[in-house]
Protein backbone atom coordinates (compact mmCIF):
# COMPACT_ATOMS: atom_id res chain seq x y z
CA UNK A 1 0.00 0.00 0.00
CA UNK A 2 1.35 3.14 -0.43
CA UNK A 3 -0.06 6.75 0.08
CA UNK A 4 -1.25 9.83 -2.65
CA UNK A 5 -0.74 13.20 -2.44
CA UNK A 6 -3.74 13.97 0.45
CA UNK A 7 -2.04 11.23 2.55
CA UNK A 8 -4.69 8.21 1.55
CA UNK A 9 -3.26 5.35 1.24
CA UNK A 10 -3.86 3.46 -2.36
CA UNK A 11 -2.63 0.15 -3.86
CA UNK A 12 0.79 -0.35 -5.22
CA UNK A 13 0.70 -0.61 -8.77
CA UNK A 14 3.53 -2.47 -10.75
CA UNK A 15 3.86 0.30 -13.07
CA UNK A 16 7.47 0.50 -14.76
CA UNK A 17 9.25 3.59 -13.07
CA UNK A 18 10.47 5.92 -15.66
CA UNK A 19 14.38 7.38 -15.59
CA UNK A 20 14.66 10.91 -14.51
CA UNK A 21 15.77 12.97 -16.94
CA UNK A 22 19.73 12.74 -17.18
CA UNK A 23 21.72 16.18 -17.63
CA UNK A 24 25.32 16.19 -19.21
CA UNK A 25 28.32 15.82 -16.21
CA UNK A 26 29.41 19.58 -17.82
CA UNK A 27 26.51 20.80 -17.03
CA UNK A 28 25.96 20.33 -13.31
CA UNK A 29 29.57 20.95 -12.74
CA UNK A 30 29.20 24.45 -14.02
CA UNK A 31 25.77 25.27 -12.08
CA UNK A 32 26.71 24.30 -8.42
CA UNK A 33 23.44 23.14 -5.90
CA UNK A 34 23.45 26.65 -3.57
CA UNK A 35 24.69 29.97 -4.79
CA UNK A 36 28.09 31.06 -4.95
CA UNK A 37 28.79 34.70 -3.31
CA UNK A 38 31.46 36.79 -5.18
CA UNK A 39 34.61 36.64 -3.24
CA UNK A 40 36.46 39.82 -1.96
CA UNK A 41 40.05 39.42 -1.00
CA UNK A 42 39.77 42.95 0.77
CA UNK A 43 36.65 42.00 2.97
CA UNK A 44 37.93 38.96 4.07
CA UNK A 45 41.53 40.45 5.05
CA UNK A 46 39.72 43.00 6.79
CA UNK A 47 37.47 40.37 8.88
CA UNK A 48 41.40 38.07 9.51
CA UNK A 49 42.71 41.36 10.82
CA UNK A 50 39.89 42.15 13.37
CA UNK A 51 39.41 39.09 14.46
CA UNK A 52 43.30 38.85 15.34
CA UNK A 53 42.51 41.98 17.11
CA UNK A 54 39.97 40.61 18.96
CA UNK A 55 41.78 37.71 20.09
CA UNK A 56 44.88 40.24 21.23
CA UNK A 57 42.56 41.98 23.09
CA UNK A 58 41.06 38.80 24.99
CA UNK A 59 44.50 37.76 25.98
CA UNK A 60 45.74 41.33 26.98
CA UNK A 61 42.60 41.16 29.35
CA UNK A 62 42.73 37.22 30.78
CA UNK A 63 46.61 38.02 31.14
CA UNK A 64 47.28 38.82 34.86
CA UNK A 65 47.83 42.45 35.85
CA UNK A 66 50.78 43.37 38.18
CA UNK A 67 49.86 46.89 39.22
CA UNK A 68 46.55 45.23 40.28
CA UNK A 69 47.91 44.53 43.73
CA UNK A 70 45.58 46.29 46.39
CA UNK A 71 45.90 44.09 49.61
CA UNK A 72 44.17 40.91 47.77
CA UNK A 73 45.91 37.54 48.24
CA UNK A 74 48.02 36.54 45.16
CA UNK A 75 47.72 33.38 43.73
CA UNK A 76 51.74 32.86 43.04
CA UNK A 77 53.67 31.14 45.03
CA UNK A 78 56.49 32.24 47.28
CA UNK A 79 59.94 31.44 47.01
CA UNK A 80 59.71 28.59 49.32
CA UNK A 81 57.30 26.93 47.63
CA UNK A 82 58.86 27.32 44.37
CA UNK A 83 61.84 25.99 45.49
CA UNK A 84 60.04 22.96 47.51
CA UNK A 85 58.25 22.33 44.13
CA UNK A 86 61.53 22.50 42.26
CA UNK A 87 63.47 20.10 44.53
CA UNK A 88 60.27 17.50 44.01
CA UNK A 89 60.49 17.81 40.25
CA UNK A 90 64.00 17.04 40.30
CA UNK A 91 63.77 13.58 42.71
CA UNK A 92 61.23 13.20 40.59
CA UNK A 93 63.18 12.73 37.24
CA UNK A 94 66.33 11.30 39.06
CA UNK A 95 64.01 8.71 39.78
CA UNK A 96 62.05 8.44 36.46
CA UNK A 97 65.84 8.70 34.88
CA UNK A 98 67.40 5.78 37.18
CA UNK A 99 64.62 3.56 36.03
CA UNK A 100 64.88 4.00 32.40
CA UNK A 101 68.91 3.77 33.15
CA UNK A 102 67.78 -0.15 34.62
CA UNK A 103 65.46 -0.76 31.88
CA UNK A 104 68.07 0.08 29.45
CA UNK A 105 70.99 -1.78 31.01
CA UNK A 106 68.72 -4.80 31.55
CA UNK A 107 67.68 -4.83 27.69
CA UNK A 108 71.63 -4.13 26.50
CA UNK A 109 72.53 -7.39 28.30
CA UNK A 110 69.72 -9.34 27.44
CA UNK A 111 71.08 -8.76 23.67
CA UNK A 112 74.66 -8.75 24.45
CA UNK A 113 74.07 -12.44 25.89
CA UNK A 114 71.96 -13.38 22.81
CA UNK A 115 74.42 -12.37 20.51
CA UNK A 116 77.25 -14.14 22.88
CA UNK A 117 74.82 -17.64 22.61
CA UNK A 118 74.74 -17.47 19.06
CA UNK A 119 78.14 -16.31 18.51
CA UNK A 120 78.98 -19.79 20.36
CA UNK A 121 76.24 -21.66 18.67
CA UNK A 122 78.46 -20.71 15.23
CA UNK A 123 80.99 -21.43 16.90
CA UNK A 124 79.93 -24.91 17.98
CA UNK A 125 78.81 -25.94 14.48
CA UNK A 126 81.99 -24.67 12.96
CA UNK A 127 84.26 -27.17 15.07
CA UNK A 128 81.79 -30.25 14.26
CA UNK A 129 82.05 -29.19 10.03
CA UNK A 130 85.88 -28.73 10.50
CA UNK A 131 85.79 -32.34 12.48
CA UNK A 132 83.73 -34.12 10.19
CA UNK A 133 86.20 -33.27 7.39
CA UNK A 134 89.61 -34.37 9.30
CA UNK A 135 87.36 -38.23 9.96
CA UNK A 136 85.46 -38.29 6.78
Amino acid sequence: MGDDDCGHRTPLSKAPRTAAPKTPMASRLQSPPFPLGSNDDQLERAQARAAARAASVRRRSSAPNPSFSSGVASDFMDRGQIMDLFHNCIKLASENASCTLEAGVKIYSMRVDSVHSEAYKVLGGINRAGREEDNG
